[in-house]
């Protein structure tokens, strides 16, 4: 990895944080993001497995209860390891404990591990293409990388936290779609396959 791209994504990274943490005490961007993630949900399958998250430094909030108990859907959440692993472990009604990076997460020990079929994932910033900023350690592009089969990604942020697609580079893990308070974008497509009536029929 070039040094100047390693530098570039701190100074960029550092920025877009301080600038989450202002956003995330606007209640109207809460709103908003609240009514489109609604009407996201809404058109997701009902028994789906969803990949969540707990958030932390001003991260958007997609409350647990929304995936089960309104849109009867199987929550799990990440659970990272020192190495830089990450699975994601069955939202059970136990208590969390933190995971290696201080993250909120199920419980290992008698955990049950298994692969979403969509993920949300917090972005500290994001690109028009699908790219995504993170803290830094890589456990996204990771799991990605090694999930078979891969799940839908949708990003969430605000959309003010927009980067340039020059900062990223090749080896970055894009995702499929983006959920901002302004609404969603399916960069892939997949998002809507997956939203599909299971039989309609595909185009020739």
């Amino acid at each position: 990895m070039d040094e100047r791209t390693i530098v570039t994504k701190r100074d960029v990274r550092t920025r877009m944080l301080q600038e989450r943490s202002r956003l995330a005490r606007d209640p109207g961007l809460q709103r908003n993001f609240r009514t489109a993630l609604e009407s996201l949900l809404t058109r997701l399958p009902r028994g789906l497995c969803a990949g969540g998250y707990v958030p932390f430094r001003g991260e958007l909030d997609i409350p647990e209860s929304l995936f089960v108990r309104d849109h009867f859907m199987i929550l799990a959440l990440p659970y990272s390891f020192a190495e830089g692993r990450m699975v994601y472990l069955r939202r059970g009604t136990g208590d969390l404990e933190k995971d290696a990076l201080g993250v909120p997460a199920p419980k290992l020990e008698g955990g049950s591990e298994v692969v979403p079929d969509v993920l949300f994932v917090p972005c500290v910033a994001y690109s028009t293409l699908g790219h995504r900023l993170g803290y830094g350690k890589g456990c996204f592009d990771r799991y990605l990388a090694a999930c078979e089969p891969r799940p839908v990604t949708i990003g969430v942020a605000y959309s003010a936290l927009r980067a340039e697609a020059a900062l990223f580079e090749a080896h970055d893990e894009r995702l499929d779609a983006l959920l901002t308070e302004k609404g969603v974008v399916d960069v892939s497509g997949r998002l809507a396959e997956l939203c599909a009536p299971k039989d309609a029929k595909k185009p020739r």
